[in-house]
């Protein structure tokens, strides 16, 4: 494929990544009042809570897996050796802004606009695929290809992710 060709697919796709949990919003949304199911969650909402969780990873997962297959990639460079460690102190402090706003900022703009929790948590999640993805190239072995690593990542951040939705499903 050619190069615009692959940088349009890529830009779609983490377009994609930020309009989709905003469409389930408005889907989930009846009457400006979310709706709760009094005895557990309803298959609906099962499935708008894995439509968040699966539709922004599979969307960064294709668009690394794109950028693995280009000839000079992004993760060829000298800084991706030390990106668990940026990526590491970056979340953290993404997650003491997030507090931070989420504190000072009027209750107004957090609560009522869902556009601040959504764009956080899809930052977030970017955040930690990343975060997870540096961890897979740098400590994964050396016989694994950039597009193993992909997969890798993502099926490690779905266990990630998931291993603490099960384990509160109890309470």
């Amino acid at each position: 494929m050619n190069k615009p060709f692959l940088l349009a697919l890529q830009l779609g796709l983490v377009i994609f990544a930020f309009i989709v949990p905003f469409a389930l919003n408005f889907i989930f949304r009846q009457g400006g009042v979310v709706t709760q199911a009094l005895e557990g969650p309803s298959p609906s909402q099962l499935l708008i809570l894995t439509s968040f969780l699966f539709g922004p990873l599979l969307c960064f997962q294709l668009t690394f897996s794109l950028e693995a297959k280009k000839p000079q990639s992004l993760f060829s460079s000298r800084l991706w050796r030390r990106m668990p460690f940026l990526t590491f102190m970056g979340g953290v402090a993404c997650i003491i802004l997030f507090i931070a706003a989420a504190e000072f900022l009027p209750t107004s703009v957090v609560y009522e606009s869902n556009s601040y929790i959504f764009i956080s948590y899809i930052f977030l999640l970017f955040v930690f695929f990343l975060f997870v993805f540096s961890l897979a190239t740098r400590f994964a072995p050396a016989h694994f290809t950039l597009l193993q690593h992909t997969h890798l990542s993502l099926i490690l951040t779905i266990i990630c992710l998931l291993v603490p939705i099960l384990f509160m499903s109890d309470l």
